[in-house]
């Protein structure tokens, strides 16, 4: 490094927040061991496309394909000082703070006199790395922010440093200020290009380790050594509180079916969690839809086809949780996606030489009459499948007009305008008010249906199919032995920002201390191209393990923008692990009857709660026996 730096000025905040809970001062388990060494252990390969991603990072591929574990040594390590950079990459996740302050009590605890030592934080995320605008973070002041939620301390955001450009001035930064190494907090958007700037800085000389530290609330960033992403475990017990305030209040009112879209475009675990913390009488799993193949009428009429079962039974409210993402994996509403993205305005889709659309609906050059009309925004439905086309006809007025005349910067139709519980609250009220809402005894409910049989197993105990014969409705589906009214009224919401910027529970301001502690340790070994990690979650904080896996081995390769390219890659929901196992075994008693739950607002005293992780944690770690802090 150069002997010489220009030392970031000492910026004073307007005004520091205040201490909420001074109580919230936590213990910090010892992290990691003193002394400690940094040690290899066994190689980290992707899953997948491994030749493909080495060739995209040679001087990573040929310098880190193995995890590394910090590990207790004989003799402690020189003190020296060490700078390091960090900044927040992304959305916010209850917990970032205490990365940093993690990060600055590892440095302290290996230099006491912290002379030379200093933590770098660049402020509004990528974007002040590309600038050069940072500040030093002192002890005084990350103080107010320890076991705080937010990232206002140095604040975030999402530029992504992809131009030559951008590389060479994040470069000339780390330079100016003499890093040691740059700890990215982010998700794997941000994770990717923590992966990008390592090699960066390899292929051009840039002696500054690039570490990665797993952050998003969504908690599909994780492998074999990264259990869970932090800020997880918070957001899911603000968003399980409110889904259990409007439990209770179902049941109390006795005359409203809830539906709740919750966090998580691209993996359902935020939803597939709140479901085990609360019981709800159906949660809709985007994975589970995408391996059966569901369309949007398949999920209309299961949601119809358990009111129904439910009025039987005298009840007319219930709770239904929907994530965000699952219009996505619905197989009839992802053509329509498809189709729109090659669609545009004034019907040039349907003008393309080339039409996969016309084929589809069995179209041709000589039968102008099989062409269907421009829609009143100008697309032709004839450039739309047919069930793209069925889906289309669904939607309102304005859900058309803001999926059409609203596009992304790559043209593409914005999928978070599909408000997907207002859209199936509408549609399932639609069809009870179909003839047939009142099943005649020992008539299928409703009638036959599309989705009677591909549902059957939605609502069966453990998940399993029903023996019902062709055209026959599953035994849980059957109508009432007489006619029974259905009454349906239902209430819409969406629980997103609540959840981001809470206070961290106890588990993520203690495992978030953990990360940046670990952070510093690699840092201190020159290590780069790490995902930084916290394992044996299972046992007593002390006892927690700490080390880096290469992010190489967490990427596959995806296609973003018409190309080819090499990503940390989203972990979905698997269908047969721990935690949709035990959601999948309960969910038939759950729609019947009211197994409501209500965890209320998180704690931070009380073992039996406040010290306890997530279910879901539970499931995949300890075969199902809670995790504990203590």
């Amino acid at each position: 490094m150069a002997a010489q730096s220009d030392r970031p000025a000492e910026i004073k905040t307007p005004s520091p927040p205040p201490i909420i809970y001074p109580s919230r001062a936590l213990p910090h388990p010892p992290f990691p061991p003193a002394p400690h060494e940094v040690l290899e252990t066994s190689e980290r390969s992707p899953s997948s496309d491994a030749a493909e991603i080495y060739a995209s990072f040679p001087h990573l591929a040929a310098r880190r394909r193995r995890a590394v574990s910090v590990t207790r040594a004989a003799e402690p390590p020189p003190p020296a000082p060490l700078r390091v950079g960090v900044l927040f990459s992304g959305g916010q996740a209850p917990g970032g703070h205490n990365v940093i302050a993690g990060l600055l009590d590892y440095l302290e605890s290996r230099n006491p006199s912290l002379e030379g030592t200093e933590v770098v934080g660049f402020l509004g995320g990528p974007r002040g790395l590309v600038t050069g605008e940072c500040r030093v973070l002192s002890r005084a002041a990350i103080a107010p922010y320890r076991n705080q939620g937010g990232f206002h301390l140095i604040g975030s955001g999402r530029n992504r440093l992809e131009s030559r450009g951008d590389l060479e001035a994040a470069a000339a930064s780390v330079t100016r200020l003499a890093l040691d190494a740059l700890v990215i907090v982010g998700g794997d958007d941000s994770n990717t290009t923590a992966a990008v700037l390592a090699e960066h800085f390899l292929k051009t000389g840039v002696r500054c380790g690039v570490l990665g530290v797993p952050k998003t609330i969504d908690g599909d960033l994780k492998s074999a050594d990264v259990p869970v992403s932090f800020g997880f475990d918070s957001a899911c017990k603000v968003y399980a509180e409110l889904v259990g305030n409007v439990a209770l209040d179902a049941a109390s009112s006795q005359k409203y079916y809830h539906f709740v879209r919750l966090m998580g475009r691209h993996a359902s675990h935020v939803t597939l969690e709140c479901a085990l913390q609360t019981r709800p009488q159906l949660a809709l799993i985007s994975e589970e839809g995408a391996a059966q193949n569901w369309a949007l009428a398949d999920v209309v009429h299961a949601i119809a086809s358990m009111v129904r079962l439910r009025a039987a039974r005298g009840r007319h409210h219930g709770v239904v949780l929907v994530p965000e993402g699952l219009v996505e994996h619905l197989s009839d509403v992802s053509a329509l996606l498809e189709d729109l993205n090659r669609a545009r305005p004034g019907g040039e889709g349907s003008r393309r030489e080339e039409s996969p659309g016309e084929d589809r609906c069995q179209t041709s050059a000589n039968s102008s009459s099989a062409r269907l009309p421009v829609d009143e925004h100008g697309v032709s439905l004839s450039w739309l499948r047919p069930e793209a086309r069925r889906v289309y006809s669904l939607l309102d007025a304005r859900l058309r007009s803001e999926l059409l005349e609203e596009r992304d910067p790559h043209g593409n139709v914005q999928v978070a305008h599909i408000e997907t519980e207002k859209l199936l609250a509408r549609l399932v009220a639609r069809e009870l008010a179909r003839p047939g809402s009142v099943a005649p005894a020992g008539s299928p409910a409703g009638g036959p249906q599309r989705g009677t049989s591909s549902f059957s197993h939605l609502m069966g105990a453990g998940g399993a199919a029903h023996a019902a014969g062709p055209g026959q409705p599953a035994p849980h589906l059957a109508a009432p032995a007489s006619p029974t009214p259905v009454r349906f009224s239902a209430v819409s919401h969406y629980f997103g920002y609540e959840g981001r910027c809470s206070l961290p529970t106890n588990f993520d301001a203690t495992y978030c201390s953990a990360l940046g502690a670990a952070a510093g340790a690699l840092a201190a070994a020159g290590a780069t191209g790490l995902m930084v990690c916290v394992s044996d979650l299972a046992r007593a904080p002390a006892e927690w393990t700490v080390g880096g896996t290469p992010l190489l081995g967490m990427m596959h390769m995806s296609v973003r923008a018409g190309e080819r390219r090499p990503v940390v890659a989203k972990v979905p929901v698997d269908l047969m692990g721990g935690p949709f196992r035990a959601y999948a075994a309960a969910r038939s008693d759950w729609a019947r009857h009211d197994r409501y739950r209500c965890p209320g607002p998180i704690q931070f005293r009380g073992h039996d709660a406040a010290d306890v992780a997530t279910m879901t944690l539970a499931l995949e770690l300890n075969g199902g026996r809670p995790i504990s802090l203590v």
